[in-house]
């Protein structure tokens, strides 16, 4: 497993999360989401969904 713990959390992580390679991105003012990534959860918010072949 590679990481790099930034910053701990103030709560443990429970051990089933582990065997899914989890990785938990928090962005804030200090270290801002990317633009593309602040424009897409806009859009999600608004109700646009991804289109998933297959279903």
């Amino acid at each position: 497993m590679n990481f790099e713990l930034i910053s701990p959390s103030s709560s443990p992580v429970p051990s089933q999360w582990e065997s899914f390679g989890t990785t938990f991105v928090v962005y804030d003012a200090k270290n801002p989401a990317p633009a593309a990534l602040q424009q897409s959860w806009l859009r999600f918010q608004k109700g646009d969904r991804p289109i998933i072949s297959g279903r």
